[in-house]
């Protein structure tokens, strides 16, 4: 993680061991907590609360001081996948029976076209954020945090028209 290795001097065991905590969270709130959130606060909230804490954790971890933080910041970010399953269910109730596969097709397209185009896109920010005289290391956390919050004004609004 570039981000980490600049702004905390962090070496490729400290990038791994993060990487594995985040991955313990990811497992805990996906495999323990998903089903239980979903159920209790439905699928309209769980996508919304999933998307403002991915918000509220991008700007956490882009402007952190501290590499404990990171650490701290870790758990609530795991919860951002719970707004994936959350808004296909929302699409799926929408979509008839006979369109389900199109549907689906159409999200994993849609997903994969923005996984091609994320990282090489971040990553330009981040070299020229870096670059500046005074770098602004968690500049792809920042326009991250954007994209979150237009998809949460847009998600509001498609899913009140409906």
């Amino acid at each position: 993680n570039y981000y980490t290795i600049e702004k905390f001097q962090w070496n490729i065991n400290d990038v791994g061991l993060s990487l594995a905590a985040v991955g313990v969270c990811i497992a805990i709130v996906q495999g323990g907590l998903a089903g239980k959130i979903s159920s209790k606060l439905g699928n309209e909230k769980t996508a919304l609360l999933s998307m403002g804490l991915t918000f509220i954790t991008m700007n956490a971890i882009a402007f952190a001081t501290h590499s404990w933080m990171l650490y701290l910041f870790m758990l609530p970010y795991a919860f951002s996948g719970l707004s994936d399953p959350a808004i296909r269910a929302i699409m799926s109730n929408k979509t008839s029976e006979s369109e389900q596969g199109e549907l689906q097709g159409v999200i994993t397209s849609v997903l994969s076209i923005a996984e091609i185009i994320g990282p090489p896109m971040m990553m330009a920010i981040f070299h020229f954020s870096a670059r500046l005289k005074n770098p602004i290391y968690g500049m792809p956390f920042i326009v991250g945090s954007v994209f979150i919050l237009s998809a949460i004004f847009l998600f509001r609004r498609i899913v009140r028209k409906n």
